[in-house]
């Protein structure tokens, strides 16, 4: 009807750090609130509406430390906006969240959720008359989409050859492996403690480490199958080995317990650590590997996704080697093992320490 309707798009100066470095060396990230300065008042001349699309995430009241400001901030630094719709924190908004004359709206992930958001337009102004999310076929819903019989047809042998190799039976769980996103980036879980000891199983390291951020699920009680497993570690991840003597290891770990904090993906799940450090001088007073107390001068082997060794996720860059093992292939393997994953032996403990 002869309105103009403008669509930019924003993704986190982030993505250096929550994606592999080596994919991102060659390409320049700049702050999104300082583009959106410059982008908004030249698109707002020529708009009727005016909707962001980003991949920044949403933090209630501009709490995004550690990471970089999100869609709330976006709004109350950069005026003119009429609606941003988000990604990246994968959090359903079910009413939306309208900050400095910007409507805020986010879906969630994974098709869970349709949004929709009704707009008017008179006279030059823009109001929002509702906003809503439709669920998806999830369990608990009313709204259920029968399966387009011709699509369906299509997509029979493609299911049917991916079921042959995902819903294989690897073994059972008698509990839940927590991976869940809130918990898994706040604090210690049993499924931290499952990967790492799969890791050091695998490559007979010392220690190991995983980066909350890269487990995308829980394992939960009963049959466990390979599926199961790539709900964890959805991403292929190649495993890497670093050497470090007794006094680099106990610097690398300083850094991590003190500069990688809970609620961000870089947050650190480990296996073979005892850590007892001082909040005050930010240094390790006593540190174990598997029970034993570090030499300065002791070489130690540490196992450690490739992402993290390349500097991912905020993570000191090292010196490695990359292994040829993919993160979920050496856990299926781990758990085919077992057999029988027993939650209450992978209790993660207090194995760090802070006084």
């Amino acid at each position: 009807d002869g309105l103009k309707v403008t669509i930019f798009g924003l993704t986190t100066e982030d993505t250096p750090l929550k994606s592999n470095p080596k994919n991102t060396n060659k390409l320049k990230f700049v702050p999104v609130i300082d583009e959106a300065k410059k982008l908004v008042p030249n698109l707002r001349k020529t708009s009727d509406v005016l909707i962001a699309l980003t991949h920044i995430g949403h933090y209630p009241d501009e709490s995004h430390t550690p990471d970089a400001p999100g869609d709330v901030t976006l709004a109350r630094k950069v005026k003119g906006i009429d609606v941003i719709i988000g990604g990246h924190t994968q959090k359903p908004l079910f009413e939306p969240d309208i900050q400095n004359g910007s409507v805020i709206v986010q879906a969630a992930e994974w098709g869970k959720y349709l949004g929709r958001v009704d707009l008017e337009i008179l006279n030059g102004k823009v109001t929002l008359k509702s906003a809503s999310l439709i669920p998806i076929n999830l369990v608990d819903s009313k709204v259920k989409i029968e399966a387009d019989a011709k699509v369906e047809s299509l997509l029979k042998p493609y299911k049917e050859k991916g079921d042959s190799s995902l819903l294989v039976d690897l073994g059972t769980s008698d509990g839940e492996f927590i991976g869940k996103r809130d918990i898994v980036r706040a604090q210690k879980t049993n499924l931290g403690t499952l990967i790492t000891r799969a890791y050091k199983s695998k490559v007979n390291a010392d220690l190991a480490i995983v980066n909350s951020g890269g487990l995308r699920d829980s394992i939960y009680p009963g049959k466990v199958t390979y599926e199961s497993v790539l709900m964890v570690l959805p991403f292929a991840g190649e495993l890497a080995l670093v050497k470090l003597n007794g006094k680099k290891l106990k610097e690398y770990l300083e850094f991590i317990i003190f500069n990688l904090t809970a609620g961000s993906g870089s947050y650190p799940q480990m296996s073979g650590v005892e850590i007892t450090a001082d909040q005050k001088k930010q240094k390790i007073t006593q540190l174990k590997i598997n029970g034993k107390l570090v030499n300065p001068v002791k070489s130690y082997l540490m196992a450690l996704p490739e992402f993290i060794a390349a500097g991912g996720d905020k993570y000191p860059k090292l010196t490695y080697r990359k292994t040829g093992f993919v993160d979920a292939d050496i856990l299926k393997d781990y758990v085919l093992g077992l057999k029988v994953l027993k939650a209450a032996d992978f209790a993660p403990g207090n194995y760090i320490q802070i006084k």
